[in-house]
């Protein structure tokens, strides 16, 4: 029984890895705005990053625009993976909300996710494969909110992004902001 048991594992976890597919992540929305607050280095370890920082700002004076500054001390090239767990502001403290997204960080610039193919315009980040020793700096990164998932609920965000190479967490960001709609009444 229980070498038929694992047969029958065996054989669904061999098909379910032959069908798994690429997530698209093409997504669209004009259903609601978002208004980014902050981002923050909430944690690194010093063994892997030599420096870190992020900054926010208002951009032209009403758009915010967020700068981003590393260096790290291992040749990570294009194994940096992201981890992004979305919380909701419920009852005066964030609580988990079901959206987790993990990726290789190069795979997300390429397609362009929640828009921040636009990190190449400023800066010296011209693209993936980080090297150690060399500092990789982005500015006026602005969120495209028509790049953002659809369907979110109104009310305040925090963004848990998770950076990690291999199995080791390099950094962790946290970014927060508020969904809300404008609502047109007649």
């Amino acid at each position: 029984m229980k070498i038929l048991f694992i047969l029958i594992a065996l054989c669904l976890s061999i098909t379910t890895k032959e069908k798994e597919k690429e997530f698209n992540f093409n997504w669209f929305q004009n259903d609601y705005m978002v208004e980014p607050k902050q981002v923050e280095v909430a944690r690194y370890d010093t063994r892997y990053v030599r420096y870190i920082n992020a900054r926010t700002f208002k951009f032209n004076r009403t758009c915010v625009a967020h700068n981003f500054t590393i260096n790290f001390r291992i040749t990570v090239g294009k194994d940096l993976e992201v981890i992004s767990q979305t919380y909701k502001f419920a009852s005066n403290e964030y609580r988990l909300f079901p959206m987790r997204v993990g990726l290789k960080v190069c795979k997300g610039v390429a397609a362009d996710i929640l828009g921040i193919s636009g990190t190449k315009r400023c800066g010296n980040f011209t693209g993936c494969a980080f090297v150690k020793d060399r500092t990789y700096h982005t500015c006026n990164n602005v969120i495209k909110q028509e790049k953002l998932p659809p369907f979110l609920p109104t009310g305040d965000f925090m963004m848990e992004w998770i950076f990690m190479f291999k199995d080791v967490e390099l950094y962790v960001l946290h970014a927060y902001g508020r969904v809300y709609r404008n609502f047109v009444t007649n």
